[in-house]
């Protein structure tokens, strides 16, 4: 708002009016920065995610390169629970 329309409304209208629009001001300058903030969180999940999944395949890939040299932790065997090697 320009200050001119300002000073014409608040001197014609009254303060409560020129109060009314610098509280719809403020609103509105707050619902955009929760959506700023809520826009940033997403995105910040969203890498979080796609990096923790990168490192899962990566590990999961290296775990089985070591199962199959023979040098992983079941020698070469296939991965399984503790339960299903006691019961074999």
């Amino acid at each position: 708002m320009k200050p001119e329309t300002a000073r014409d409304i608040a001197a014609t209208a009254g303060p409560a009016v020129f109060d009314a629009i610098a509280v719809a001001d403020l609103t509105d300058a707050v619902k955009e920065l929760a959506l700023a903030i809520r826009e940033d969180t997403a995105s910040d999940t969203a890498r979080h995610n796609d990096q923790l999944i990168s490192v899962l395949e990566r590990l999961t890939d290296r775990l089985e390169d070591l199962e199959q040299g023979g040098r992983g932790p079941h020698q070469g065997q296939p991965r399984g629970s503790r339960r299903d090697q006691h019961h074999r």
